[in-house]
């Protein structure tokens, strides 16, 4: 499932997105950061998806995961189907994926009836988020394209910064330096937190990033790192 992104209105977020945690919580905060998964990979921010499979995923694998075995018998399976079923749930990245991989190896039917049974058989004490994202996409700045190929208004508020900090400036870093290369530049100097408060106040509200599985051209769904938690609300809580 991919989440439509939706223009911003007085009414509407500008992106719908989700985020997986082992936690239950009623807001997003940066001050919260590396208590989840930890890894930082892309700068210290909150991480969402545009695809819930992926925030589905590390729901999952950061939080442990029981099988309540009703829906399972419910669905008329025998106790040897049941197992397998149970197995698939616990070690799969999602519901569906377990229910597909079941179904295949069974020789079953794979369809919505069956995904919703391992969606009700799957326990976690983790939680889903579905958020609004008080931004529009083109206004985060795209860490899958050079420094070069960046908007004016980012080329700008970097090169402010770096004056600022006393690092190389964008066209220093060369054609095809990345953003990264800019962000490492500036965590190093300052810190990753004050580097993303930095360009949250230079007027770089986030980024956004192809997902793994779009990189190879074959889908566009995003991640988003927001650098300013007042961005986000919670739309709805579930798991």
């Amino acid at each position: 499932f991919v989440a439509k992104v939706e223009p911003p209105t007085d009414d509407t977020p500008g992106i719908i997105a989700f985020h997986g945690s082992a936690a239950d919580f009623d807001g997003f905060k940066l001050e919260k950061i590396g208590t989840g998964e930890g890894a930082q990979a892309y700068g210290y921010g909150l991480y969402f998806s545009d695809k819930e499979a992926i925030a589905e995923w590390y729901r999952n694998t950061l939080s442990s995961m029981g099988v309540d075995p009703q829906p399972l018998k419910d669905a008329g399976m025998t106790v040897t189907e049941e197992m397998m079923a149970a197995s698939y749930i616990r070690t799969s990245n999602s519901a569906e994926d377990a229910a597909r991989d079941w179904a295949n190896w069974h020789g079953k039917p794979f369809n919505d009836d069956l995904i919703d049974t391992f969606k009700a058989a799957q326990v976690s004490d983790g939680k889903m988020y579905k958020v609004g994202i008080a931004v529009k996409p083109e206004d985060l700045l795209d860490y899958d394209k050079p420094l070069s190929e960046q908007p004016e208004k980012f080329k700008t508020a970097l090169n402010e910064i770096a004056k600022i900090q006393g690092i190389p400036v964008v066209d220093q870093f060369g054609q095809s330096a990345s953003f990264g290369s800019f962000q490492d530049a500036l965590s190093e100097k300052v810190g990753p937190e004050n580097a993303t408060r930095e360009f949250f106040e230079a007027g770089i509200p986030g980024i956004k990033y192809l997902d793994n599985t779009s990189r190879d051209g074959a889908g566009t769904s995003s991640n988003y790192v927001i650098f300013d938690d007042s961005m986000i609300k919670i739309l709805e809580k579930y798991g």
